[in-house]
């Protein structure tokens, strides 16, 4: 006598909701809830020039780099088996960033609706939260990204018309969005310069907007795959530069969550609606958006489609210098897990790319272009951000020179490097975070450099590290 199950919620659940020998990628809520927090004292200590919160901010942000290591590590597993406090809390802690997106979408329409822009929370709005409006409004790279696209319409190089001025102008985006200089009026200005100082050199700076600000960055400091891949978007009717990163995101995102084990799939799929910074980075137009979704199917693909996941790569490092950083890792990656003949592949494929979309632009004017990609590594910047520079921007320490942290990047960086050489094979994932830790030793080391790395390294070890089984057949162990 065949004896016949019933098919409960809860089995279902086991089969679509489980971890089961795996609670390391149970690991990516705490650490997403650990980067909200960074993020949050961040922008307190902005609001409120605090030294304690940026502190603060740059400590948990150590936190949550320790959480990655740990989610990268499969000896993390073992570690983590039989604790059964893990599962409830991270369905908990999902459960909270979910809720936590559907607030803070309702908060951008409280405060950005009623009269004289004070919005249904009126003059009760704190302080933090008055900048949401502008930190959702369209920034200086979207406004030269937009210029870019026209000009090159119009048959123009891009790069020799650029005009922060004037594309801010026309895409009527705040004055607050641009980056400053620390020449001009802001020679002697430092750490920062305050917001009497921003106002004053952007009212210099429309009085004649034709002519460059010394004061103000104004080239188009991208290579040229920023500006290529939304122009044929636009080209098509597709105007809205969220619209366009939303369109790159979610076929990936959709992806990476088809090509994991099923039991897998609803844990990554929370993952990728609890990063709020994705979604976040995406509605405020952040220009990040433009790679992410290629660097997260270069790393998916890197065992399954090699080919494909080398053409990613050169679309990510087309797009965005920060894409840069995670190249050599994905060389070593290849090198040592695929050989020296996919690793030579692998380079000469993803450079093709980046000089299919680069050479035009090259040929026309070697100088320009060179002095325009790596403007934003050559020009005065200002130190900002969450990782060692906060010691600098909020005068624990006193240094006014970018060298030493340009040194201790590149430091970093090859260390990162040699020791990846040795250990690519037995821990792949790492690659992923020794990617972004060099950045947090530079002179700018802005949350939107960090953005994505949580849930790439997830996406690629979801996908490659726990096969492609079915249901609860392969699943070990549960720690429901």
């Amino acid at each position: 006598m065949i004896r016949k199950s019933k098919l409960t919620f809860k089995k279902i659940a086991g089969i679509f909701f489980n971890p089961g020998s795996y609670p390391r990628i149970l690991l990516i809520f705490p650490a997403i809830v650990v980067m909200l927090l960074s993020m949050l004292l961040s922008g307190l200590a902005f609001s409120y020039d605090s030294g304690i919160f940026a502190l603060a901010g740059m400590l948990v942000a150590i936190v949550w780099l320790g959480f990655l290591v740990l989610i990268a590590l499969p000896g993390t597993d073992k570690v983590l088996a039989g604790q059964r406090w893990l599962h409830p809390l991270s369905k908990g802690l999902m459960a909270c960033l979910l809720v936590a997106g559907v607030v803070e979408f309702g908060a951008i329409i409280a405060i950005n609706s009623g009269s004289a822009g004070n919005g249904i929370l009126g003059g009760a709005t704190p302080q933090f939260m008055k900048t949401i409006p502008g930190d959702i409004a369209y920034s200086d790279s979207d406004a030269l990204l937009y210029q870019a696209v026209d000009n090159l319409m119009h048959g123009k190089n891009p790069y020799a018309e650029a005009n922060v001025v004037t594309a801010i102008l026309a895409l009527k985006s705040p004055p607050g969005k641009i980056t400053p200089l620390r020449a001009g009026t802001l020679e002697n200005v430092f750490p920062y310069p305050s917001q009497d100082q921003y106002t004053q050199i952007w009212h210099e700076a429309i009085q004649s907007p034709a002519q460059s600000s010394p004061a103000i960055e104004s080239t188009l400091g991208y290579p040229a795959g920023f500006f290529v891949i939304p122009a044929l978007f636009m080209f098509l009717g597709i105007n809205n530069l969220r619209l366009i990163m939303l369109i790159l995101t979610l076929p990936a995102v959709m992806y990476a969550v088809a090509v994991c084990r099923p039991d897998l799939r609803l844990w990554l799929v929370g993952a990728f609606l609890g990063s709020l910074a994705i979604w976040n980075s995406i509605a405020s137009g952040l220009t990040g958006a433009l790679y992410f979704p290629f660097l997260l199917l270069a790393w998916v693909l890197w065992r399954r489609n090699f080919w494909l996941s080398a053409v990613f790569m050169g679309l990510a490092i087309a797009a965005k210098e920060l894409a840069w950083y995670f190249l050599p890792f994905y060389l070593i990656l290849i090198l040592r897990n695929s050989g020296w003949k996919r690793g030579f592949e692998a380079g000469v494929l993803a450079g093709g790319i980046f000089l299919v979309l680069n050479l035009p632009f090259i040929m026309g004017g070697p100088g320009l272009w060179l002095g325009s990609v790596f403007s934003l590594l050559k020009d005065p910047l200002f130190p900002s951000g969450t990782g060692v520079v906060t010691l600098v921007t909020f005068s624990v320490v006193n240094i006014h020179s970018s060298l030493l942290f340009t040194v201790s990047e590149i430091v970093v960086m090859v260390g990162g490097m040699v020791w990846y050489w040795f250990k690519a094979e037995r821990y792949p994932g790492i690659g992923v975070i020794l990617s972004v830790i060099p950045i947090f030793f530079a002179w700018r080391s802005l949350w939107p450099y960090f953005f994505y790395t949580d849930v790439i390294l997830l996406a690629m070890i979801m996908a490659n590290e726990y096969g492609t089984g079915r249901g609860n057949l392969e699943i070990e162990g549960n720690i429901t």
